[in-house]
């Protein structure tokens, strides 16, 4: 699976006069859609900003705020070589104020038509930022996502397509991806930790397709970015590749993780195979 370039902290924006966004393509979670590249002006350049997600929740303790994902295009023919900012700003209403968590990457440019994915992790004060019926400290309720938040590339024909103020609710979650698990192969029945993103914050389930059956792993522990899971036990006679699936509790499958499940260990026998592990489509 590919994951997003890693890109180098922009500094922090004091100011910044936002227009009136043009609105984001809306499509469901799971689904992609061709936003089409609008007409330019020979000499004229345009970054547009397509999509914004969710990837995780973060983690206080850590003093991690929640992360984003962001997606933008260069729409021109041409490469443009104006080194830019991508910013995300947490508020709790559709105004700018620098004193605002916020966090940005900074890009040295980007190709003719190429499209380019920034991870961008918000302060943890965005988490206590708004406050609830009751007073206690609640995440923000508002996210704005600004291409070029500096206003760098002066030959951007089109500065309406470069952000938007979007609801920290209705951000859609990262599609569900398996990147790795803790061991490349396991026997049945045994203790394994994947690894990955958008696999969201309440459990789905983990299917283990061996040959022709499909059956559920028992899940032990779930997160965002990682699931711990009991293999299913079933007779084998030697190892088998099987792939390992993530459905999301929103029903979105990730990509399928190669594995090899080995036989029980010589110490014991496992049980008959329940048919209750079984998944049906």
């Amino acid at each position: 699976m590919l994951r997003p370039a890693v890109f180098p902290a922009g500094e922090p924006i004091q100011d910044f006069e936002a227009p009136v966004w043009d609105p984001l393509f809306s499509v469901a979670s799971g689904t992609w859609v061709d936003v089409p590249v609008p007409p330019l002006a020979a000499g004229a350049s345009d970054v547009q900003l397509l999509a914004v997600r969710f990837v995780d929740p973060g983690h206080p303790e850590s003093d991690l705020g929640p992360r984003y994902r962001l997606w933008l295009r260069n729409n021109s023919p041409e490469a443009i070589v104006t080194p830019f900012d991508v910013l995300a700003l947490a508020s709790n209403d559709q105004q700018f104020a620098a004193e605002l968590p916020q966090a940005s990457a900074r890009l040295d440019g980007i190709e003719a038509s190429e499209i380019v994915s920034v991870d961008l992790r918000l302060p943890v004060g965005a988490l206590s930022l708004a406050r609830d019926e009751r007073g206690r400290p609640a995440p923000f309720s508002r996210l704005h996502v600004v291409v070029d938040s500096r206003g760098e590339i002066s030959t951007d024909a089109i500065p309406t397509n470069n952000g938007a103020i979007v609801s920290r609710l209705d951000v859609l979650p990262v599609d569900p991806a398996l990147f790795s698990a803790d061991q490349s192969s396991g026997s049945v029945g045994s203790l394994l930790t994947l690894s990955g993103e958008g696999l969201g914050p309440e459990p789905g389930q983990v299917v283990v397709s061996v040959g022709d059956l499909q059956l559920n792993a028992q899940i032990e522990g779930w997160y965002d970015l990682g699931i711990r899971v009991q293999l299913p036990v079933l007779q084998l006679a030697e190892a088998q590749d099987v792939q390992l699936l993530v459905i999301r509790g929103d029903g979105v499958a990730s990509n399928p993780l190669p594995f090899k499940l080995l036989p029980a260990e010589a110490d014991g026998l496992p049980p008959a195979l329940d048919d209750q592990a079984r998944v049906e489509f």
